[in-house]
């Protein structure tokens, strides 16, 4: 008998064996048929650090202000004091109606940007679009330092200076073969409709020099309706709103 048991567990332990061996060999092959593959499939996924690749230089002579409530600038500019915690902070994976998926069980955002955006992607899905997979949202001052200290000089925002902290933003992606979010159809409905909802693009393209921060097609923040609708109309960025 207890031969017999040797036996078998010698035969799963080289099934094992085996799979790992062809799955390894399966990646190997895609990435050589498809260099950066994986890496895109990755950073889509789990869109943690910026893609910047080279310095931006701000504009020294843009009347920047930090705004105040719901447009409050957090940046290198305007670092956030560091005792601040938001005390309406919900855990997106205990409310299981919600109308987006997640990509771990511990994002958390506060009550308005929540609601809002349970509204606004509950719309998305009543258009026929859905597939929106949040993978970032409220960090403490802690998380941010952990990634900044593990990140490349440019790539995450120092403790203090990522609005994450607010607990007011978002990263957003979504289930999809493109190589890019700003390629998807979530995208294209998410910037013709965010603002109805209260969010804007928070670092769009070609406002680099005034946000300080490379475009970012997958994180939004929740700035109220009105704000929203104004920085909109009139093809803003936070700071630009912040200055009037």
């Amino acid at each position: 008998m207890t031969g017999k048991v040797g036996f078998s567990m010698k035969r799963v332990l080289s099934i094992v064996c085996v799979g790992l061996i062809l799955l390894l060999g399966g990646l190997c092959v895609v990435q050589t048929a498809r260099p950066g593959l994986l890496g895109r499939v990755w950073r889509r996924v789990f869109p943690e650090k910026s893609t910047a690749t080279a310095a931006i230089v701000p504009d020294e002579d843009f009347p920047y202000k930090q705004g105040e409530g719901l447009t409050l600038i957090v940046s290198e500019r305007f670092p956030l004091a560091e005792a601040y915690v938001p005390d309406d902070l919900i855990n997106l994976y205990e409310h299981k109606e919600r109308s987006f998926e997640l990509a771990r069980a511990d994002i958390e955002l506060r009550q308005p940007a929540f609601d809002a955006a349970q509204e606004m992607f509950t719309a998305a899905k009543a258009d026929g679009v859905s597939g929106f997979i949040l993978s970032s949202g409220y960090r403490t001052r802690e998380r941010q330092s952990e990634l900044y200290a593990e990140s490349s000089s440019g790539y995450v925002n120092a403790p203090g200076e990522s609005e994450h902290e607010l607990g007011l933003s978002f990263d957003v992606t979504a289930r999809t073969d493109e190589s890019s979010f700003d390629k998807t159809e979530q995208f294209r409905w998410l910037s013709a409709h965010a603002h109805e909802y209260g969010f804007v693009l928070r670092y769009p393209v070609g406002k680099e020099s005034l946000t300080g921060v490379p475009y970012e097609s997958w994180h939004y923040r929740y700035v109220g309706i009105d704000a929203a609708q104004t920085i909109h109309d009139n093809g803003w960025c936070l700071e630009e709103y912040a200055a009037q």
